[in-house]
Order: C-alpha cells, then sequence, then structure tokens
C-alpha cells in the first residue's frame, strides 16, 4: 500500500510480526482545530499512536514504525526557486535542492 487515509472504519491487518510502517503527519493549522466531538486533531493523533503501539505490545509484534513530522512554509514575496535559494542563504540554512 502506497497510501492510505485513515477513518474510524479503518482497520490494519498485517500477516507478519515485523512490517515497516511509515506514517507522514502534516502540521498544519488545522491539526490543531477540534473535530465534531470536541477533540484537537493533534489529541487524535497521540491516541493512534498509543493505540498501535499497545496493540504491537499486546500482539509480540515487532514492527518498525517510522513518524515523518512535515510542515509547509510559504513565502508569499518570493517569485522564484532563485530567490528561495538567496532568501535561504541569507538565513543560513544548509538544506538547500539546488537541481
Amino acid at each position: 500500500m502506497s497510501a492510505v487515509i485513515k477513518t474510524n472504519y479503518t482497520k490494519f491487518t498485517f500477516f507478519s510480526k515485523s512490517a515497516q510502517v511509515c506514517v507522514l503527519i502534516e502540521m498544519s493549522r488545522e491539526i490543531y482545530e477540534f473535530d465534531q466531538d470536541g477533540f484537537l486533531f493533534f489529541e487524535k493523533i497521540l491516541y493512534f499512536i498509543r493505540n498501535y503501539i499497545e496493540k504491537c505490545k499486546a500482539d509480540s509484534a515487532t514492527h518498525e514504525i517510522v513518524f515523518v513530522l512535515y510542515g509547509r512554509l510559504y513565502y508569499p514575496d518570493l517569485k522564484s526557486k532563485e530567490d528561495l535559494i538567496q532568501e535561504a542563504r541569507r538565513r543560513g540554512s544548509d538544506d538547500l535542492n539546488e537541481e
């Protein structure tokens, strides 16, 4: 499986006691908003992680799980990739992809 949208009806099934799982979590503004039940979406993520780890322990599973937290930055004043590279250099960023 390459991508998933988790809902209340989503069930994870592994046919092995050792799988590799990668969970991408976008740290956006919406993550700090409330859902229909009054929970922050961030709290729901923590609840999912806690339940997943407890289930792995109960099943004596040795899954490798990687959580990738990422966010997007907006630079409304920058008009091109070159402007972005110059701004990153000005700020002292070492993480530039100048392909």
